[in-house]
């Protein structure tokens, strides 16, 4: 005779099943590096940031290249701890908070822009729909095209007024990570045109005609195949007899991924 679970226990169990399903509702995808596995695995961002390109007329690609500039997909991401005298914490080094890292004051003024009073900045839909209204703000207020990663990540970084300055050339940091941007966003770009018809349609560009992207020669997160179903060739190391070698081999400098 099989054992039947009482109530409490089916309770219990019901109330397990939903903190796993919990847990894993806002978990990033396994390759963040591969815009066909946020397609694969969170179709409903996916969805979400398609939405938000049509709605604000920018590149999908640079949505989320941003997204995983700011937050590596993380939902409830926050800038890290400050601490008095070293050991006392003391609150964070800003407000940004979510999957697009938005301080309170612009998230703010997005919401009252947008009648928008419910969005939260932990949800994704409301992120990427964040970015690319203050992507199109960008456009209008600084003139830089919607294809722009680079100055479109400058000027969310630093604000319309900071990118207006100039001051982010002398901030080493913040160019590397524009530079970032500019180049998954490219590689996302290839990638959604060989596992998503439509955008390859809507891209003028045949999925059989999509070309391999080379590595980017930047330090991005896990990218090793740019593409889920073609990878680069990869060539044979050539070995040199000890004799013959008059400097150390040393390993190439690698920029971490977060700066």
């Amino acid at each position: 005779m099989d054992k039947v679970l009482n109530p409490p226990a089916l309770s219990a169990l019901a109330l397990l099943f939903s903190l796993v399903a919990c847990s894993s509702s806002s978990d990033p995808p396994s390759d963040i590096s591969n815009a066909c596995s946020i397609v694969q695995e969170r179709d409903d961002w996916y969805k979400a940031a398609r939405r938000s390109a049509k709605k604000w007329k920018v590149p999908t690609p640079v949505i989320l290249a941003i997204i995983w500039r700011e937050s590596q997909f993380v939902s409830e991401a926050r800038t890290p701890r400050k601490f008095a005298l070293g050991v006392v914490p003391w609150g964070r080094q800003s407000s940004a908070y979510g999957f697009a890292q938005a301080i309170d004051g612009t998230w703010e003024w997005y919401q009252k822009d947008q009648n928008a009073s419910s969005a939260d900045r932990n949800d994704f839909g409301d992120a990427a729909d964040f970015v690319g209204w203050y992507m199109d703000r960008t456009r209008k207020q600084l003139g830089i095209a919607p294809q722009d990663a680079r100055n479109h990540y400058l000027a969310y970084h630093e604000g319309h007024g900071g990118y207006r300055t100039g001051k982010w050339r002398n901030k080493k940091f913040l160019v590397r990570a524009s530079k970032q941007v500019e180049q998954i966003s490219r590689v996302y770009d290839a990638q959604l045109r060989s596992c998503d018809a439509d955008y390859a349609r809507e891209s003028g560009l045949g999925i059989a005609q999509t070309p391999v992207p080379r590595r980017p020669p930047f330090a991005l997160t896990n990218v090793t195949g740019l593409s889920p179903i073609q990878k680069p060739e990869t060539k044979k190391k050539k070995i040199v007899p000890a004799s013959a070698r008059t400097v150390p081999i040393r390993k190439p400098v690698i920029i971490p991924s977060e700066l």
